[in-house]
Protein backbone atom coordinates (compact mmCIF):
# COMPACT_ATOMS: atom_id res chain seq x y z
CA UNK A 1 0.00 0.00 0.00
CA UNK A 2 1.21 3.40 -1.23
CA UNK A 3 2.21 5.25 1.80
CA UNK A 4 -0.28 8.45 1.56
CA UNK A 5 -2.78 6.03 1.13
CA UNK A 6 -1.76 4.16 4.40
CA UNK A 7 -1.48 7.15 6.36
CA UNK A 8 -5.05 8.42 5.02
CA UNK A 9 -6.50 5.09 5.81
CA UNK A 10 -5.42 4.94 9.59
CA UNK A 11 -6.07 8.79 9.95
CA UNK A 12 -9.59 8.79 8.64
CA UNK A 13 -10.11 4.93 10.62
CA UNK A 14 -9.24 6.58 13.71
CA UNK A 15 -11.67 9.81 13.02
CA UNK A 16 -14.72 7.77 12.16
CA UNK A 17 -14.32 5.69 15.13
CA UNK A 18 -14.31 8.95 17.90
CA UNK A 19 -17.22 10.44 15.03
CA UNK A 20 -19.38 7.59 15.56
CA UNK A 21 -18.53 6.61 19.46
CA UNK A 22 -19.12 10.15 20.38
CA UNK A 23 -22.39 10.49 18.23
CA UNK A 24 -23.43 7.46 20.14
CA UNK A 25 -23.09 9.49 23.19
CA UNK A 26 -24.43 11.94 22.72
CA UNK A 27 -27.43 10.47 21.80
CA UNK A 28 -27.35 8.06 24.45
CA UNK A 29 -27.44 11.47 27.06
CA UNK A 30 -30.43 12.53 25.54
CA UNK A 31 -33.75 11.26 26.31
CA UNK A 32 -36.32 10.12 23.21
CA UNK A 33 -39.66 11.20 23.79
CA UNK A 34 -38.88 11.51 27.33
CA UNK A 35 -39.39 15.01 29.96
CA UNK A 36 -36.98 14.72 32.56
CA UNK A 37 -38.87 14.16 36.32
CA UNK A 38 -37.60 17.35 37.53
CA UNK A 39 -35.63 20.30 36.94
CA UNK A 40 -32.60 19.71 38.20
CA UNK A 41 -32.33 16.49 36.14
CA UNK A 42 -33.03 18.57 33.05
CA UNK A 43 -29.90 20.30 34.40
CA UNK A 44 -27.92 17.16 34.34
CA UNK A 45 -28.93 16.08 30.88
CA UNK A 46 -28.00 19.75 29.63
CA UNK A 47 -24.96 19.36 31.05
CA UNK A 48 -24.12 16.08 30.02
CA UNK A 49 -25.25 15.91 26.03
CA UNK A 50 -23.37 19.64 25.78
CA UNK A 51 -19.86 18.01 27.10
CA UNK A 52 -19.90 15.83 24.58
CA UNK A 53 -21.47 18.14 21.62
CA UNK A 54 -18.37 20.62 22.42
CA UNK A 55 -16.01 17.36 22.32
CA UNK A 56 -17.40 16.62 18.97
CA UNK A 57 -17.22 19.73 17.28
CA UNK A 58 -13.64 20.29 18.27
CA UNK A 59 -12.98 16.75 17.30
CA UNK A 60 -13.89 17.61 14.05
CA UNK A 61 -12.59 20.96 14.00
CA UNK A 62 -9.27 19.12 14.39
CA UNK A 63 -9.72 16.11 12.03
CA UNK A 64 -10.19 18.68 8.89
CA UNK A 65 -7.27 20.52 9.46
CA UNK A 66 -5.38 17.29 9.34
CA UNK A 67 -7.44 15.98 6.65
CA UNK A 68 -6.46 19.06 4.77
CA UNK A 69 -3.05 18.57 5.15
CA UNK A 70 -2.88 14.88 3.99
CA UNK A 71 -5.22 15.54 0.91
CA UNK A 72 -5.48 18.96 -0.49
CA UNK A 73 -2.03 19.95 0.01
CA UNK A 74 -1.13 17.80 -2.57
CA UNK A 75 -2.84 17.84 -6.04
CA UNK A 76 -1.69 14.69 -7.11
CA UNK A 77 -2.77 12.90 -4.43
CA UNK A 78 -5.85 14.59 -4.48
CA UNK A 79 -6.78 13.89 -7.64
CA UNK A 80 -6.35 10.29 -7.85
CA UNK A 81 -8.57 9.72 -4.63
CA UNK A 82 -11.45 12.02 -6.24
CA UNK A 83 -10.63 10.69 -9.58
CA UNK A 84 -13.09 7.37 -8.13
CA UNK A 85 -14.94 8.54 -5.21
CA UNK A 86 -18.19 8.01 -5.32
CA UNK A 87 -20.65 11.22 -5.96
CA UNK A 88 -22.26 12.03 -2.42
CA UNK A 89 -18.57 11.39 -1.07
CA UNK A 90 -18.22 15.04 -3.41
CA UNK A 91 -20.92 16.56 -2.72
CA UNK A 92 -20.19 16.07 1.86
CA UNK A 93 -16.73 18.00 0.60
CA UNK A 94 -18.68 20.84 -0.96
CA UNK A 95 -20.22 21.57 2.11
CA UNK A 96 -17.44 20.82 4.63
CA UNK A 97 -15.77 23.36 2.56
CA UNK A 98 -18.64 25.67 2.36
CA UNK A 99 -18.95 25.57 6.16
CA UNK A 100 -15.35 25.18 7.03
CA UNK A 101 -13.74 27.57 4.69
CA UNK A 102 -15.43 30.31 6.56
CA UNK A 103 -15.36 32.22 9.61
CA UNK A 104 -16.55 29.20 11.71
CA UNK A 105 -17.93 28.72 15.17
CA UNK A 106 -16.05 25.19 15.65
CA UNK A 107 -12.53 26.92 16.08
CA UNK A 108 -13.87 29.14 18.80
CA UNK A 109 -15.57 26.57 20.72
CA UNK A 110 -12.68 24.27 20.67
CA UNK A 111 -10.43 27.02 21.83
CA UNK A 112 -12.40 28.78 24.43
CA UNK A 113 -14.64 25.95 26.17
CA UNK A 114 -13.49 22.40 25.09
CA UNK A 115 -9.53 22.20 24.98
CA UNK A 116 -8.77 25.41 26.75
CA UNK A 117 -9.99 27.38 29.60
CA UNK A 118 -10.13 31.20 28.72
CA UNK A 119 -10.54 32.77 32.58
CA UNK A 120 -10.88 36.13 30.92
CA UNK A 121 -13.98 34.74 29.38
CA UNK A 122 -15.65 33.01 32.48
CA UNK A 123 -15.00 36.81 33.98
CA UNK A 124 -17.29 37.83 30.65
CA UNK A 125 -19.72 35.62 30.87
CA UNK A 126 -20.65 35.74 34.76
CA UNK A 127 -21.03 39.83 34.27
CA UNK A 128 -23.23 39.14 30.91
CA UNK A 129 -25.27 37.37 32.73
CA UNK A 130 -28.95 37.33 32.79
CA UNK A 131 -30.85 37.01 35.92
CA UNK A 132 -31.91 33.16 36.73
CA UNK A 133 -32.72 30.88 39.13
CA UNK A 134 -30.30 27.96 37.85
CA UNK A 135 -27.32 29.43 39.74
CA UNK A 136 -27.17 26.11 41.64
CA UNK A 137 -25.12 23.09 43.30
CA UNK A 138 -26.26 19.90 43.74
CA UNK A 139 -24.45 17.92 46.43
CA UNK A 140 -24.55 14.30 46.58
CA UNK A 141 -23.97 11.77 48.86
CA UNK A 142 -21.29 10.32 46.60
CA UNK A 143 -18.73 12.64 44.29
CA UNK A 144 -20.15 11.11 41.39
CA UNK A 145 -23.84 12.67 41.75
CA UNK A 146 -22.71 15.80 42.33
CA UNK A 147 -23.63 18.83 39.90
CA UNK A 148 -22.06 21.95 39.81
CA UNK A 149 -24.47 23.27 37.34
CA UNK A 150 -23.72 27.35 38.10
CA UNK A 151 -20.54 26.58 36.29
CA UNK A 152 -22.40 25.24 33.42
CA UNK A 153 -24.98 28.24 33.51
CA UNK A 154 -21.80 30.76 33.20
CA UNK A 155 -19.88 28.80 30.59
CA UNK A 156 -22.83 28.35 28.12
CA UNK A 157 -23.03 32.13 28.11
CA UNK A 158 -20.27 32.30 25.77
CA UNK A 159 -21.66 29.73 23.87
CA UNK A 160 -24.66 32.15 23.55
CA UNK A 161 -23.55 35.62 23.86
CA UNK A 162 -19.95 35.56 22.37
CA UNK A 163 -20.17 32.31 20.15
CA UNK A 164 -24.01 32.42 18.63
CA UNK A 165 -25.80 34.78 20.26
CA UNK A 166 -29.48 35.13 19.70
CA UNK A 167 -30.63 34.03 22.71
CA UNK A 168 -29.90 30.74 25.36
CA UNK A 169 -32.42 28.56 23.24
CA UNK A 170 -32.04 29.92 19.38
CA UNK A 171 -28.16 29.30 20.16
CA UNK A 172 -28.19 26.14 21.56
CA UNK A 173 -30.16 24.97 18.71
CA UNK A 174 -28.06 26.75 15.96
CA UNK A 175 -25.20 24.36 17.85
CA UNK A 176 -26.55 21.61 17.47
CA UNK A 177 -28.04 21.97 14.21
CA UNK A 178 -23.88 22.79 13.28
CA UNK A 179 -23.19 19.38 14.91
CA UNK A 180 -25.34 17.51 13.31
CA UNK A 181 -24.55 18.93 9.63
CA UNK A 182 -21.27 18.73 10.01
CA UNK A 183 -20.89 15.18 11.68
CA UNK A 184 -22.82 13.72 9.35
CA UNK A 185 -21.01 15.58 6.09
CA UNK A 186 -17.88 14.29 7.37
CA UNK A 187 -19.12 11.15 7.56
CA UNK A 188 -20.21 10.81 4.29
CA UNK A 189 -16.72 12.12 3.00
CA UNK A 190 -14.67 9.42 5.50
CA UNK A 191 -16.92 6.49 3.82
CA UNK A 192 -16.51 7.44 0.36
CA UNK A 193 -12.29 7.95 0.84
CA UNK A 194 -12.56 4.99 3.00
CA UNK A 195 -14.64 3.11 -0.45
CA UNK A 196 -11.83 4.52 -2.58
CA UNK A 197 -8.63 3.29 -0.46
CA UNK A 198 -10.40 -0.41 0.56
CA UNK A 199 -11.01 -1.00 -3.08
CA UNK A 200 -7.63 -0.33 -4.67
CA UNK A 201 -5.62 -1.88 -1.59
CA UNK A 202 -7.69 -4.41 0.28
CA UNK A 203 -10.00 -5.72 -2.96
CA UNK A 204 -7.91 -8.66 -3.92
CA UNK A 205 -7.41 -9.42 -0.06
CA UNK A 206 -9.62 -11.95 2.09
CA UNK A 207 -12.45 -10.89 4.07
CA UNK A 208 -15.71 -12.98 5.94
CA UNK A 209 -18.88 -11.82 7.00
CA UNK A 210 -19.65 -11.23 11.12
CA UNK A 211 -22.90 -11.08 12.20
CA UNK A 212 -23.40 -9.29 15.85
CA UNK A 213 -26.14 -11.22 17.88
CA UNK A 214 -29.20 -9.15 19.21
CA UNK A 215 -27.63 -6.15 19.64
CA UNK A 216 -29.45 -3.64 21.89
CA UNK A 217 -31.38 -1.11 20.02
CA UNK A 218 -29.98 2.53 20.03
CA UNK A 219 -33.14 4.50 21.63
CA UNK A 220 -33.27 2.04 24.16
CA UNK A 221 -29.50 2.53 25.82
CA UNK A 222 -29.69 5.89 28.07
CA UNK A 223 -26.58 7.20 30.20
CA UNK A 224 -28.32 8.98 33.34
CA UNK A 225 -26.57 11.08 35.11
CA UNK A 226 -27.37 10.36 38.35
CA UNK A 227 -26.78 6.91 39.45
CA UNK A 228 -26.92 4.30 42.16
CA UNK A 229 -22.92 4.61 43.10
CA UNK A 230 -22.41 1.49 45.76
CA UNK A 231 -23.06 1.53 49.31
CA UNK A 232 -24.82 5.11 49.44
CA UNK A 233 -24.92 4.30 53.57
CA UNK A 234 -20.98 4.88 52.94
CA UNK A 235 -19.02 8.04 53.77
CA UNK A 236 -16.73 9.14 51.26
Amino acid sequence: MPEKDRNLLFLLGHIANENIILQKLLLMCIPAGETEKTQEESWAVVTQSLLIAKVLVSKLFEAWNKVGLLIFNDKLFEGSLFADMPQYGKDALTELKRYFGQNNHFCTVRNKLTFHYDIPEIKKSFESLPETDELAILLGERNGNCLYYLSEVVMMETLVDRIYGGGREAAVNKFFDDLNNCSSYFGYFMQACMTVLIERNFEDKEHKEIEVVDPPSLDSIKIPFFVHVGDESSED
